[in-house]
């Protein structure tokens, strides 16, 4: 487990949040650049997840329960490959749709 924690400074004082609890499933290192490349990325992540524990991973978006928040940094191409993803397993909803819903920009990316 990963406390987040979140320092917050101003002109008079400084705050210290711990925001929540991370529980990290998986890492990935790839050299994949296109959306379609993340998409099949996170097919297979996923399908991984599930051969190994027999279960698939469920999404709260679209299953009621399970992942609420997914994090990565702000490359176009990884967003909308999740989202392709997501729109293959629940195509109700587009991929910006589901973005909106479970992706979260890391912070120390979005402060670049």
């Amino acid at each position: 487990m990963i406390f987040i924690f979140i320092l917050y400074f101003t002109k008079s004082h400084y705050c210290i949040f711990i925001l929540y609890t991370v529980l990290s499933y998986g890492r990935v290192y790839t050299n994949v650049t296109t959306a379609e490349g993340y998409q099949h990325l996170f097919t297979d992540l996923f399908n991984v997840v599930k051969n190994l524990t027999g279960q698939a991973i469920k999404f709260k978006h679209i299953d009621g329960s399970g992942i609420g928040c997914i994090v990565g940094d702000l490359d176009p191409a990884q967003a909308k490959g999740l989202g392709l993803f997501l729109h293959s397993k629940d195509s109700y909803r587009d991929w910006e749709t589901h973005l909106k819903h479970i992706f979260k920009s890391c912070v120390v990316h979005f402060e670049r």
